[in-house]
């Protein structure tokens, strides 16, 4: 549904000079391990130091050089987690996305139906904010997101229930998918917040103004889940 060709060549690009930054790092850890011992040796050699002291100071720098490798160890395993779990997300929200699009492709996209919602949430971002984004913080606001949008379409099948109108399906698995992805990032937040208080929204008592305020809420959700979308795509080929 989604393609981000103009990202292709930037990723491969960061790619490259992230492997070149680790292998100058590499060789200039390998030339201050020798300098370490040439050093340690010519110490050793004009002193009277004993045989376990030596051995311990000619260990250090293989001490120092082995701790580093088992931090990339530690290292690379967090980013397979991270990345399998923003994957899962990533997918999820593509679906739901596909579904908030579905309930409305029969309108006009062309209409300009107003309403005067202020609980909706709002994205104040630019293209080039996607490529400074912080892991925790962006999966804070997506969950804050969503939460919104299950209070907006928990009030809204509440109105059609009150008013004997068939619920739409579309509408229940949107509540679904809602809460699936909300489970999914309270696993990966660092200290989740507490549940936020249900916003105050309006009495509807007219067909008419049931019907609008659905469109804008699912509208809404679709562009939602649109930069929700570019921004997980962007935290999975970003450096841990």
């Amino acid at each position: 549904m989604m393609g981000f060709p103009n990202w292709s060549e930037r990723v491969r690009e960061r790619e490259r000079e992230r492997e070149s930054v680790r292998e100058r790092e590499k060789k200039r850890k390998k030339k201050n391990f020798f300098v370490s011992c040439f050093f340690l040796l010519t110490v050793l050699l004009n002193s009277h130091v004993s045989l376990d002291v030596g051995l311990l100071l000619v260990l250090l720098p293989v001490l120092s050089l082995a701790h580093p490798h088992v931090s990339r160890l530690a290292l690379a395993q967090d980013r397979r987690e991270r990345d399998s779990s923003l994957r899962s997300l990533y997918t999820q929200m593509k679906r739901l996305m596909g579904i908030a699009h579905r309930a409305i492709s029969y309108d006009d996209p062309n209409l300009d139906f107003q309403h005067n919602f202020t609980t909706l949430p709002h994205i104040a971002s630019r293209a080039q904010d996607l490529h400074n984004l912080q892991l925790n913080t962006t999966l804070l606001f997506i969950h804050s997101g969503l939460q919104s949008y299950r209070f907006h379409f928990d009030w809204l099948q509440k109105i059609m229930e009150n008013r004997s109108m068939a619920v739409p399906s579309v509408t229940q698995q949107i509540s679904h998918y809602l809460r699936r992805i909300g489970q999914l990032l309270q696993k990966q937040i660092r200290d989740p917040p507490p549940s936020p208080v249900p916003p105050q929204l309006p009495v509807l008592t007219k067909n008419w103004d049931i019907y609008v305020s659905s469109i804008a809420v699912h509208r809404s959700l679709q562009s939602f889940c649109h930069w929700s979308l570019m921004a997980l795509y962007s935290l999975m080929h970003s450096p841990l």
